[in-house]
């Protein structure tokens, strides 16, 4: 029995490869066989031909519609990181933009501020120095201003302090290169000033707030919201004229003083000197 399944298998084996000689040989000849149709227009090949194609067009078709899916995917995903590395850009941009504006608007302030500076020549100034405003030492307590020129530039105490808009105060303090400005909003400044109209004599006192108040009001003459305010020109300090603010309000026989100058955007100045000669008595303050 087992001599007979060992010849068996031998015979299977031995014509196994003699099968696939067999079609090779036959799909070899009805490759051919096919050539020869198609040459001859054969109508069986053509219609052949159609089926596989109508058979094979449906797959492909299904097969390649999830492909175009993911290459739109990939498209619009591309088109996504560009718009925003362009959004990013645009902002970086835009916040540059905004720098220079900010920049822009600072120089023009400066421009306009020096502009109005020189063109607001005093009335009996001999000379003057421009300055800027390099630093507030005001508190609670005080209101003050430093500027960048001093003796050297020939700076002075007592010398009045201006702006295009008005006065701004006195020099109290004076270093080689620095100076320091008591402003008339300090509780310290006492000046003396005309109302008008009317010519009514007073005292413009600071009290550490933004708007200084009246003393020593003749009550037979007592200002009025909108009058004028300027320096009488009493004690030998500032000249008659200096433009200082208008009536603001009136509450309890107290006057309140808006001023011209607006300290906490105030940029350069000027240090004028009046030569005026000073009162034997103490400086008016």
């Amino acid at each position: 029995m087992s001599r007979s399944r060992n010849y068996a298998g031998s015979v299977a084996i031995s014509f196994k490869p003699l099968i696939q000689r067999a079609f090779v040989v036959l799909f070899v000849f009805a490759s051919a066989g096919l050539i020869v149709m198609e040459r001859n227009d054969n109508q069986l090949v053509s219609q052949l031909r159609m089926m596989m194609t109508d058979a094979i067009v449906p797959v492909v078709d299904t097969l390649s519609q999830p492909v175009e899916a993911f290459d739109r995917l990939t498209t619009r995903m591309a088109n996504y990181v560009s718009v925003y590395e362009q959004n990013n850009q645009l902002r970086a941009e835009n916040t540059r933009l905004l720098q220079w504006q900010q920049a822009a608007q600072a120089l023009e302030a400066e421009n306009q501020s020096l502009r109005g500076l020189m063109q607001y020549n005093p009335q009996g100034a001999t000379r003057f120095i421009s300055a800027k405003v390099v630093g507030n030492m005001g508190s609670h307590l005080s209101h003050t201003a430093v500027i960048n020129v001093g003796s050297e530039q020939g700076v002075a105490l007592h010398q009045a302090v201006i702006n295009e808009h008005g006065l701004v105060g006195r020099v109290t303090d004076v270093g080689a290169q620095t100076s320091r400005i008591l402003l008339l909003t300090d509780m310290g400044s006492r000046i003396p000033v005309t109302t008008q109209p009317g010519n009514s004599k007073s005292i413009l006192a600071g009290d550490r707030s933004a708007m200084p108040h009246l003393n020593f009001v003749d009550a037979r003459h007592a200002p009025q919201i909108g009058d004028m305010v300027v320096s009488a020109g009493d004690g030998g300090v500032f000249p008659p004229g200096l433009a200082i603010g208008k009536v603001f309000s009136v509450t309890d026989d107290s006057w309140y003083i808006r001023p011209f100058v607006d300290f906490n955007r105030m940029q350069y100045v000027r240090v004028v000197d009046f030569s005026y000669q000073q009162a034997s008595g103490p400086i008016a303050r």
